[in-house]
């Protein structure tokens, strides 16, 4: 019997709906429901059972009472799980109450609770939950959005780049969002990664020249240079830029130590 592999609360639910149709096949279903609470675990368990008793056994009051399960173990676990689980735990609350009890009030409240999460990266990470997980494309733009409205830094504006080409196939607004990250690039590092992410994510050499050159422009240390050499090698195998990085960087070395690092990178 099915009964006798499962294990979860997920598949004590599967094997509870199965037999529902077979002779005295709902008295058993009742009892298996019982095992699959008694599994519930997390926010997701609960959900199941709940949308279970809700949808296919007609039982309101017992998916209610698992819904308060649902809600409980999530208040339980903030600070506990990663943040992307939390954001995740109270959409899919949310959404649970809007479609399997109509609770339209709740389910608001739930989302306005996924929407606290309102740092910049915060932002992003609710943007790729709604859209890859969720498959709501407007919700992820709005988050999006939001996040550019608090974008302070070149390394902001790389990420909510690589999740507008990424998770939302947008090119334009992609590479609008790196030229916004080239605009407030402040040191060697952001230039470095601005350079690499032309390259790697939008196969664009020559504005990866440009930026690595701007970051050799504002270089003033041996050890800047061999880092920039580092990128022209490895990221974009050009050689003879790489070369010219490292004999530059040659020129700002100071002591024997700066030439013994300078020639274990030859």
């Amino acid at each position: 019997m099915l009964e006798n592999t499962a294990k979860t609360a997920a598949e004590w639910v599967f094997v509870a709906k199965s037999i529902t149709q077979l002779p005295d096949g709902q008295d058993q279903a009742l009892r298996l429901m019982a095992h699959a609470e008694a599994q519930a675990q997390d926010v997701t368990d609960w959900l199941a059972v709940a949308t279970a008793w809700q949808r296919d056994f007609d039982d309101t009051e017992r998916a209610r009472m698992c819904m308060e399960k649902a809600e409980e173990t999530e208040k339980a676990e903030r600070g506990v799980k990663k943040l992307g689980h939390n954001m995740s735990d109270r959409i899919l609350l949310a959404l649970t109450w809007k479609h399997e009890f109509g609770d339209l009030d709740t389910a608001q409240w739930w989302e306005s609770e996924a929407d606290a999460f309102d740092t910049t990266s915060d932002l992003m990470q609710l943007a790729k939950i709604w859209k890859t997980k969720f498959k709501n494309k407007n919700k992820g733009i709005q988050c999006l959005n939001k996040a550019e409205e608090k974008a302070q830094s070149s390394l902001d504006w790389i990420q909510i780049s690589k999740i507008w080409k990424g998770s939302f196939r947008n090119q334009k607004n992609g590479t609008r969002c790196l030229e916004e990250a080239e605009f407030v690039a402040k040191n060697i590092d952001d230039w470095i990664e601005i350079a690499k992410f032309w390259e790697r994510n939008f196969r664009n050499r020559s504005k990866g020249d440009l930026c690595l050159r701007k970051a050799e422009d504002i270089a003033r240390f041996w050890y800047e240079y061999t880092e920039i050499m580092k990128v022209w090698k490895e990221d974009f195998q050009d050689p003879d830029n790489a070369i010219r990085c490292l004999e530059k960087a040659e020129s700002f070395a100071e002591n024997v130590n700066d030439w013994a690092s300078i020639a274990k990178l030859w």
